[in-house]
C-alpha cells in the first residue's frame, strides 16, 4: 500500500472519524486525504456512516468546531471495516 493509503488508514484504525482528524494526523493535504478515503472505502478498508445531525439551525457561530472548521461539517464518520 503506497504511503498516504497506509497513512490514512492508520489515522482511520487509531480513531480519527473526520478529513479534519486524518489530516491533522498525517499532515497530508485535505485533497489527497480525500482521495484516499476514496480509494481505501472501494477496497473496503474503511466505511463511511452518514451523521444524522448538520449544522446548527443558527448558523456556524454557535457550533463547538466553528473555530476549526474551515469547509463546514464532515456529514460522515469514518471508521475501519470490521
Amino acid at each position: 500500500m503506497s504511503r498516504p493509503l497506509s497513512s490514512v488508514l492508520a489515522a482511520v484504525e487509531g480513531g480519527a472519524v473526520t478529513v479534519a482528524e486524518v489530516v491533522d494526523r498525517t499532515a497530508i493535504g485535505e485533497d489527497t486525504v480525500r482521495a484516499a478515503l476514496e480509494v481505501l472505502t472501494r477496497m473496503g478498508r474503511v466505511r463511511h456512516e452518514t451523521l444524522t445531525s448538520g449544522c446548527p439551525s443558527t448558523g456556524c457561530g454557535s457550533c463547538g468546531v466553528a473555530g476549526s472548521c474551515s469547509t463546514g461539517p464532515v456529514p460522515v464518520s469514518l471508521g475501519r471495516r470490521r
